[in-house]
């Protein structure tokens, strides 16, 4: 479950730059047909490929989260756990 939340709080990264592309800020809906699909497709990977991405990372990304909201533990020490989601081995 700890692992669904994590996925879910990194995902909310692909939900705001959908959520950017429908809000008319770019006036795409004035675009030709083939523009729309080709952003649209290309913020598809994107979402996609992070949301995949972060589910690889869940326990590292959820270690790391427990260890941001310790009070006890030292800037240094959440700063250790932050480049410790990108280390090969633990």
């Amino acid at each position: 479950m700890v692992r669904l939340t994590v996925a879910t709080i990194f995902g909310l990264v692909g939900t705001s730059t959908t959520g950017f592309l429908s809000m008319n800020l770019l006036a795409a809906a004035d675009a030709p047909l083939p523009q729309r699909a080709l952003a649209f497709l290309a913020v598809l990977a994107l979402t996609l490929s992070i949301t995949v991405y972060t589910i690889v990372k869940s326990k590292r990304l959820s270690d790391f989260l427990n260890a941001v909201s310790d009070e006890r533990l030292s800037a240094w020490t959440k700063l250790k756990s932050f480049f410790a989601v990108w280390r090969w081995r633990q």
